[in-house]
């Protein structure tokens, strides 16, 4: 690789190898801006400002029925998004169609089709979760953290949008009923919700330590938590006879983190996966 030329790892469950892969080279070699991740239908999607690549495998030679061998590499979307900042993208959500991902950016919301390569413009609406959301079978709907005022620390979920672009508002929704953390404490950081299927999800918390919670208000003056507390809660939904989307078999456990950060970091939400 070039000097100075941003990769990053990869790791691979199957084989537990660990590679390094290069950033795609349209569009600049540094990383300037926030990168969009979305994994659809088995291909890594990246988003950077109006430029739009993927990762996939290579096709397989004609004479060779195995895609082990097949070397991955980017390539660049032939139908570009509707929209040139993916800084503002709130929320995304994959469709239980396994090939349609859908955005919601500044005030609209579009989705695009993997398998036709095109995008759809669905109007001036966007979903009501903050970062990613998940098509929940058992529940028939997306369900991911609420974006709204009054919202912020609970769960939502809404109806699953049809594909079709004629479908122009936002579905109905409804808040969870349980607080699953607290947005307004000095301590809290930032959040992200992971889903282990069937129904069981995963909520990490990024809090600052009691006796730094006050440096987070401060941090544009050069303060900021120095140490951090991850909470990682576990728990089940489902709706009651009332029909409220509520937590069951919730179980929650903090780990304090003991090496100190020396900079201050661009965003505080923890980024987890589920594998």
């Amino acid at each position: 690789q070039p000097s100075g030329y941003p990769a990053f790892p990869v790791f691979d469950i199957q084989t537990a190898a660990l590679n390094v892969c290069p950033w795609p080279r349209r569009g600049g070699n540094k990383v300037l801006l926030k990168p969009f991740f979305a994994s659809v239908a088995g291909s890594l999607y990246l988003l950077r400002g109006c430029h739009f690549d993927v990762l996939s495998a290579a096709p397989p030679p004609p004479d060779s029925t195995s895609r082990d061998d097949a070397a991955w590499a980017w390539s660049r979307v032939s139908s570009p998004p509707p929209f040139d900042d993916s800084n503002r993208i709130s929320s995304f959500a994959l469709h239980p169609d396994g090939r349609t991902l859908f955005i919601s950016q500044d005030q609209s919301t579009f989705s695009f089709d993997t398998e036709r390569q095109e995008w759809a413009d669905h109007g001036i609406w966007t979903m009501p979760f903050r970062g990613q959301a998940y098509f929940d079978g058992e529940l028939d709907a997306w369900v991911g953290l609420c974006c709204h005022k009054g919202g912020d620390g609970y769960l939502c979920a809404s109806d699953v949008v049809p594909v079709a672009a004629n479908c122009r508002s936002l579905p109905a929704w409804k808040l969870g009923k349980d607080r699953l953390f607290d947005a307004g404490s000095g301590r809290h950081l930032g959040a992200t919700i992971v889903y282990m299927s069937d129904t069981k999800y995963c909520l990490i918390e990024s809090l600052a330590r009691d006796d730094e919670k006050d440096l987070r208000r401060q941090h544009q003056d050069g303060y900021y938590p120095h140490r951090r507390v991850i909470s990682v809660s576990t728990f089940s939904l489902k709706y009651n006879k009332q029909g409220e989307l509520t937590t069951t078999q919730r179980k929650v456990r903090s780990y304090e983190m003991t090496d100190a950060h020396q900079l201050p970091e661009r965003s505080w939400k923890p980024v987890a996966f589920w594998m």
